[in-house]
Order: structure tokens, then sequence, then C-alpha cells
């Protein structure tokens, strides 16, 4: 298959509601099409002699690709296209997106360079898809910073099990015995940080002496 890419901007505003951006989106594909002529590697080079840049090797790294695709009946024979990526795919990744409208199925394709990502992080990617796609459906009235790339279960576990940092500890002690505890074991380990700065438990029981004294 060959196509002519034809490159349009998107700017991502996070209080934009969902069916505005994607109509504005729809609107910027409409008014490239007439530059769909205007060869991808030809704008490339052309950026390089305008910028004096040789480094640009493309515009973007990352591309999805959405096809519509039908039975065909020959006689009392139904025939389906079927499709095979030969790997020299150009971008890192390629989303293939194929809507079987006779099944009304979705079907999704990644091709990928192994060399800079691992399955389950395309499969990661693949549910956060799914997971953003099935928002956008059940309210399309929402904005884009309403949108979610996490599961429930994912948020769940960044919530809790993440943030699960009880441990046990000696009930006769106090607070303060505990941490001159704390300190005699590491004491160049950093104790707390703000900003830009941070202290070791050394430098902050210092600290907390010369308090105490005053």
């Amino acid at each position: 298959m060959f196509v002519s890419t034809a490159a349009a901007r998107a700017f991502v505003e996070p209080d934009t509601g969902l069916t505005a951006f994607m109509q504005s989106v729809a609107k910027e594909q409409l008014s490239i099409l007439r530059h769909q002529k205007y060869p991808y590697n030809q704008l490339i080079q052309d950026l390089r002699d305008i910028h004096r840049n040789k480094d640009i090797q493309r515009l973007f790294g990352i591309s999805m690709e959405y096809r519509p695709v039908s039975w065909v009946d020959l006689d009392d024979v139904r025939i389906h296209t079927d499709y095979d990526f030969g790997g020299d795919e150009a971008n890192d990744i390629v989303f293939h997106i194929v809507e079987m409208l006779d099944d009304r199925q979705l079907v999704v394709h990644v091709d990928y360079r192994i060399h800079l990502f691992e399955a389950h992080e395309m499969q990661r990617m693949v549910r956060q898809l799914l997971t953003v796609a099935e928002q956008i459906v059940r309210a399309p009235q929402q904005t884009i910073a309403d949108v979610s790339l996490l599961l429930q279960e994912e948020k769940q576990m960044i919530l809790t099990s993440f943030n699960d940092t009880s441990a046990d500890y000696p009930r006769e002690k106090t607070i303060h015995e505990l941490f001159e505890e704390q300190v005699e074991r590491t004491p160049e380990h950093i104790a707390v940080v703000m900003d830009d700065k941070q202290l070791s438990y050394e430098e902050l029981n210092r600290r907390a002496n010369r308090l105490a004294r005053t």
C-alpha cells in the first residue's frame, strides 16, 4: 500500500471539549488536502534547507492508521483481505486500527521497533488507547483534561498499593529516640527534601539539637 503523508498540526488545550477538539482536527485535515501532492520526503529536505539543519530526519515518530474493511461476496465464497507488515516501517510505533464493518469489531495491530520497546509496553499502550476510546464514546462532552489513560485497577494501585508504606516499629520508644537511632545507622542519607534543598540525617539532627537548646 502506498500512501501520501500530509503533515498537520493540532494544538491540545486541556480545557477544550473532546467534541470541539475532534471537530478542529477534522477541519485541519480537510484544509491540508490541497497539499497532499507535496511529497513528505521533499518537505523534510526543504525544512533542512530552510533551517540549515541536516539533522531533521522526520516530523513525528508515532503514527496511526484507520482502515474500514468489509467482506467481499463472490458467489458462495466470502473473501476477506488480511494484511501483513513487512518490518520496514519508518516510524518507531504505528497503530493500525482495522474496523471490521460486517462483524462490528475493531482490530488493533501495533508495528514497533523491538530495540526500543518491549511487548508488555505495547500491550499497555493498546489498553490505554482502548480506555481513552471508551471514555470518549461514553462521555463526548467532557474535556481533554477529564480523560485518563489509567484503568481503574491501575488508579487503585497507584493510590493505595504504592502508597502503602506502613511499617512496624518498637512501640515502647519515642519518635525522637527512633530518629536518633536512624541518625547513627545512616548519618549521610537524605532525611528531608524541600525544593532544591536537602538535609542528611546528621545535619537535621544537629539543627534539631540547636533548636532544642534555645
